[in-house]
């Protein structure tokens, strides 16, 4: 999984936080995550600038104690093995951690589930996706998610959104309309998920 550097969404709705596969590129932002996030027509439009990939472990290759990050569920995550430790935005791989939120972890996932009306040739969009994530956010926490970087006190009521969906290809043949929809705490440059103990979704997970 490969990110790059944060890019606001071209519609101003939000800004998008994007996870890539072996072949495709990852765009963090202020609000979205996702395992394909943009296509490759919204990357050359220049809303996006791409990093080199590199191949990530299959699901079969993980190891007990790893997750693949398509079949997170909700809960706390980390994204390291050292769960206390903070974790660069764009280092993300596709193996994800879990962890009791009452112990250190960076992320947590309030929503996953399978979209209905998607496969592996109707893949799930960056818009697909965002619809389905800022929905559930704003059901869970009342306010729409950030659409800027904003202080980490106010990051506990509103913490940066994030999804994953499936790159196309291999990914949206074995996890068809898979989504995960997540939040973290962001240090004050957006350059890093914060390690943290406590849940931050306001009904717990």
């Amino acid at each position: 999984m490969i990110i790059s550097r944060t890019s606001q969404h071209r519609d101003q709705r939000s800004w998008i936080f994007r996870i890539g596969a072996v072949t495709a590129l990852c765009l963090p932002a202020l609000v979205g995550c996702t395992s394909n996030g943009l296509s490759d027509s919204d990357a050359s439009d220049g809303t996006t600038d791409d990093l080199a990939a590199e191949e990530s472990p299959s699901p079969e290759d993980a190891d007990e104690g790893i997750l693949y990050y398509l079949e997170a569920t909700p809960g706390c995550y980390s994204v390291t093995q050292n769960a206390g430790q903070d974790a660069l935005i764009e280092g993300i791989g596709k193996e994800v951690f879990p962890e009791d939120c009452a112990d250190p972890h960076a992320f947590e996932v309030f929503w996953s589930g399978d979209v209905p009306g998607f496969d592996a040739k109707n893949n799930l969009s960056q818009e697909d996706a965002g619809d389905v994530c800022i929905a559930e956010y704003q059901s869970i926490f009342a306010v729409d998610p950030p659409s800027e970087i904003i202080p980490q006190e106010d990051q506990l009521s509103s913490p940066y959104l994030y999804w994953f969906f499936p790159d196309d290809g291999l990914e949206a043949q074995t996890y068809p309309g898979r989504l995960v929809c997540g939040v973290f705490l962001g240090d004050d440059e957006y350059t890093r998920m914060l390690s943290h103990r406590g849940s931050i979704v306001p009904s717990g997970i």
